[in-house]
């Protein structure tokens, strides 16, 4: 089994209702697993351990990177995507 997700999955759930998907969120995000932990199980285990969607963006760089197969690269990762994401915000309230 691959730890990639394929184009054909991510294609599959960018066109689901991803307000239901935490895990797979953050499977598109982080991409990958690691060696015995394919990336759904990962994500799904961040979510365990810290709760909420928001607690997982919310981690610092050491809590996130101490769980196994997470790293400060992945967790930058996230944090770039919540930055684009309030950007994006930040844009469309000051178009209005």
């Amino acid at each position: 089994m691959s730890n990639r997700i394929t184009l054909a999955q991510a294609c599959e759930m960018a066109t689901a209702d991803l307000a239901k998907l935490e895990p797979e969120l953050l499977a598109l995000l982080l991409r990958t697993g690691s060696r015995g932990h394919d990336i759904m199980a990962q994500s799904a285990h961040l979510l365990e351990t810290f709760g909420s969607l928001r607690s997982v963006v919310a981690s610092t760089c050491p809590q996130f990177s101490a769980l196994p197969g997470q790293s400060p690269a992945r967790w930058a990762m996230l944090q770039a995507a919540i930055e684009i994401a309030r950007r994006s915000l930040l844009e469309q309230l000051r178009e209005r």
